[in-house]
């Protein structure tokens, strides 16, 4: 929930073509603020990536994604539910001033499954850390000026 975070992944003038928005990044960047902000939680982990350089600064990259949001909107039968999906990234990526961003996005939507959520996942998500849609999360508030020791016993 971090919009300008977000906005540092790509270059001022770059082009985000999700299908859902195709536009300016940056608009596109505040459109999924909005989004993101209904929702309980979400997550997105990244898979193989193929990068084509081209040696004049560009770079032609596809990077899979899969990716999950707890939804509370009662939109799907008036319950919560799970979206899952996967996809890829189809990334222009130009350097700049030494600096490699992403310059135009599209992505490509393999599949997605919506899922009800029963109360019992709810419920069991409670006794683990709840991550916070904010400056607030553990990334930028909470990490230990200690490392953790572990012993080989545990």
């Amino acid at each position: 929930m971090d919009v300008d975070l977000l906005n540092s992944a790509y270059h001022d003038d770059a082009m985000d073509y999700h299908g859902v928005f195709d536009g300016p990044a940056v608009e596109f960047a505040q459109i999924a603020m909005k989004s993101q902000a209904k929702e309980i939680s979400t997550s997105h982990m990244l898979g193989q990536s193929e990068i084509e350089f081209d040696g004049l600064g560009r770079a032609n990259v596809e990077t899979y994604f899969f990716g999950t949001h707890l939804r509370n909107v009662k939109s799907r039968d008036g319950e919560p539910h799970i979206l899952f999906m996967s996809g890829r990234y189809s990334d222009r990526f130009d350097k700049r001033d030494d600096e490699w961003r992403i310059g135009e996005r599209r992505v490509i939507q393999d599949w997605v499954h919506f899922a009800k959520l029963d109360d019992d996942g709810l419920d069991l998500a409670a006794m683990f850390h709840q991550p916070k849609a904010s400056k607030q999360d553990y990334f930028y508030a909470g990490r230990p000026s200690t490392p953790v020791q572990v012993s080989p016993d545990e």
